[in-house]
């Protein structure tokens, strides 16, 4: 929750996601295998830290930049329904 702090006191905050799935559209945390960080990760968001999901592909020895994905929609209502 360091960077939740971080970001209600003014100062610049990111978590940057590397998405290793040609076929990923959009980014949610996996709420089955660490609720803990998905909540965590819905409360820091709520709280003004940034988040940026990059897509790439491995295919050894390259790895190569997709673009960035959005949050998906459910991860967005999600932040916006969290606490401040």
């Amino acid at each position: 929750m360091e960077l939740a702090r971080l970001a209600s006191e003014g100062h610049g905050a990111m978590v940057m996601v590397l998405v290793m799935r040609r076929d990923a559209s959009c980014f949610s945390p996996n709420w089955e295998t660490d609720p803990g960080f998905s909540e965590a990760l819905l409360e820091a968001l709520g709280r003004g830290v940034a988040l940026r999901a990059l897509r790439f592909s491995f295919d050894p020895p390259r790895l190569t930049y997709l673009g960035d994905i959005p949050l998906c929609p459910e991860v967005s209502r999600a932040v916006d329904r969290t606490p401040k």
